[in-house]
């Protein structure tokens, strides 16, 4: 028989300025014990909130994700948990938020654009926004960042957040947002191709050998990020 794949959720702790990422937890996607359904990203991020905030109950927290983060229950479930997000917001998945955001005018939109070096920068956002038609009492704030290099071309994102957005603190929640790369490039990225052999090791078993070696990989990982954090 083949072996179970058995997939997991990891948090990191990330900095915008800093090329180190250290590992916070882990949690399996995996079908419960009783459970008749499949197990998916979204509850296994739920249960994350849930222990993240019972180990570590004052820790400030603001949450980066990608689309599949921008949506009521995990927004609701963050809040809940006390925690803060910059969640990707992608325009084909919310419609009427892109609409209304487009739409609005000054004073309720600010727009602005500056030159930094050889790029051209915009920064474009409107606090309030429904999430949708379906949650109208759910706000938000989108901010849209675009660069423009001197080629013309140009890279666009557009994140939701709760966070207080203002003319000062657009470009911090914008490199905040950009971040997110390093979950993948300095985690995933990391695991997969610099020696932990994350693809090849974590298939084992039936009940939780896969787990136990994943989480010795992380532990090894986290060691290897603090001595790389004090020396390089």
């Amino acid at each position: 028989m083949l072996p179970i794949i058995i997939k997991w959720l990891l948090g990191v702790l990330i900095h915008p300025e800093m090329k180190q990422v250290i590992p916070l937890e882990f949690e399996p996607i995996i079908k419960e014990d009783g459970s008749q359904k499949n197990d998916c990203e979204r509850n296994a991020s739920k249960r994350f909130l849930k222990n993240l905030r019972h180990y570590h109950p004052q820790l400030p927290v603001v949450l980066l994700g990608d689309g599949l983060s921008s949506n009521s229950p995990f927004i609701r479930e963050a809040r809940d948990r006390r925690c803060s997000y910059i969640f990707i917001c992608k325009e084909a998945d919310h419609k009427a938020l892109s609409e209304y955001f487009w739409a609005g005018e000054m004073p309720n939109v600010t727009d602005f654009t500056e030159t930094v070096g050889t790029l051209k920068k915009r920064y474009h956002f409107m606090k309030d926004v429904p999430l949708n038609d379906s949650n109208p009492d759910l706000l938000v704030t989108v901010v849209f960042y675009e660069e423009t290099d001197p080629k013309g071309s140009k890279r666009q994102w557009m994140w939701v957040t709760d966070l207080e957005v203002t003319h000062d603190t657009v470009r911090t929640i914008a490199l905040g947002g950009r971040a997110r790369w390093k979950i993948e490039n300095e985690t995933f990225n990391t695991l997969k191709n610099q020696g932990y052999n994350y693809e090849h090791n974590y298939g084992h078993g039936y009940k939780t050998l896969s787990n136990l070696f994943a989480g010795l990989m992380l532990l090894a990982f986290l060691i290897d990020s603090m001595f790389r954090s004090i020396f390089f």
